[in-house]
């Protein structure tokens, strides 16, 4: 479940177009948007009713955002994960160390997540004690990591 909250003004029919551009974010990191995945976005604005809501081309910085803070969110949860036991199965955490990938993994692929996962939190492009996307490009978008 993707959660989007903004302050930008945005009507029904902007949030639920933001909400939309959340699945390039999912896109990026590999999702396969398989039958019965339940993949699901919502989006609400915090902003006043009777602010005017954005449109056209300024909608386009937000729809970036929202694509930026989806795929940072995914692979800030995969760094955090852990090995997860229930319901009569154990899940690994993803081996980011100096390990053989799993079944069905690329070298480059793990390297590359272990080689972001192991930045210093400086480092990276999200802030995660804060949740909040770095730099000017904020855009009023924020993102807590699964």
């Amino acid at each position: 479940m993707i959660v989007i909250a903004t302050d930008a003004p945005l009507d029904q029919a902007a949030l639920r177009r933001l909400a939309t551009r959340s699945f390039a974010g999912m896109a990026r990191v590999g999702a396969s948007f398989s039958d019965g995945s339940g993949d699901y976005a919502i989006a609400f604005s915090t902003a006043g009713l009777d602010s005017a809501s954005l449109r056209g081309d300024a909608l386009s910085p937000l729809f970036v955002a929202v694509a930026d803070a989806t795929e940072q969110a995914i692979l800030d949860s995969l760094c955090a994960a852990e090995t997860t036991t229930g319901m009569g199965r154990t899940v690994p955490a993803l081996p980011l160390g100096p390990r053989v990938p799993p079944a069905g993994g690329t070298v480059e692929g793990i390297a590359a997540l272990a080689r972001y996962c192991n930045r210093g939190p400086s480092e990276r492009p999200v802030d995660n004690a804060r949740g909040m996307h770095h730099g000017s490009d904020n855009r009023g978008m924020h993102h807590r990591s699964a």
